[in-house]
């Protein structure tokens, strides 16, 4: 599969399977050419989103011992917040961070110390809500009792349980991530935006006609100037360190 481009203004909306699939791609590319890859999960939680089936030694760092201690792909565990820990410069070749910035009060201070870690020839792939999406304004504008609510009716009835605060910082945005990633050596390698599975079975399960569903695209993205989006509700950012660069 060709590589999609890399300019925010153009990068193109992909099933969320294409999305996970490009990405895998970069990470066996780099596993195939390192005897022991180094991988940094950032905010890592119970589980990995990339496979990591060479060689590799996982580096899982996340606020709670308890979900630490439950990923099984972790050859060693960090209890620590990402918005204030300081990591090694340099030190990972994969650093990946996957559906953690819209749960930080200051992604900003987060991406700056996992840029830093990224290797020479590493890349930083950070998969996330995108906040200048609809769904991404409401969840900003909304309280955290209105998302557990949603929770537990729409996606949770069968498991209970409440999902982690969610801010939704601009900070933990496309724009943020790239400029973040430009200003300490690393380069854009791959953009790409998907639809959530989340709001597609919401509209599913509501039944919203396709007609509608287009209507209220074209005007969402006329109200707002092009400043919001409907369906580019999450996005993949795979920025890469150059071999020369320490």
């Amino acid at each position: 599969m060709e590589l999609p481009v890399k300019n925010m203004q153009t990068a193109p909306l992909v099933p969320y399977e294409d999305a996970l699939r490009i990405t895998q791609s970069l990470v066996d590319d780099i596993a195939n050419a390192t005897p022991m890859l180094r991988v940094l999960d950032a905010g890592c939680g119970t589980q990995n989103y990339l496979r990591f089936d060479r060689k590799v030694h996982v580096t899982g760092i996340d606020i709670s011992a308890a979900q630490l201690d439950k990923n099984p792909e972790l050859s060693e565990r960090i209890v620590g917040d990402l918005q204030t820990y300081e990591l090694p410069a340099t030190a990972y070749d994969v650093v990946v961070c996957w559906d953690v910035l819209e749960h930080l009060k200051d992604p900003r201070s987060a991406l700056i110390r996992i840029a830093n870690a990224v290797a020479p020839g590493g890349i930083l792939v950070v998969g996330s809500p995108n906040p200048s999406s609809l769904k991404g304004l409401v969840t900003r504008l909304t309280p955290y009792r209105f998302h557990v609510w949603v929770y537990r009716r729409f996606f949770n009835n069968d498991r209970g349980g409440n999902p982690f605060p969610t801010y939704m910082r601009p900070e933990g945005g496309v724009q943020c991530v790239t400029a973040v990633g430009a200003a300490r050596g690393l380069s854009a390698e791959v953009l790409v935006y998907w639809e959530s599975m989340m709001q597609i079975h919401l509209r599913h399960r509501l039944r919203v006609p396709d007609g509608a569903w287009n209507a209220a695209k074209a005007l969402v993205r006329i109200v707002s100037a092009g400043r919001l989006d409907l369906v580019r509700t999450d996005f993949i950012c795979v920025m890469r360190r150059d071999l020369d660069q320490q």
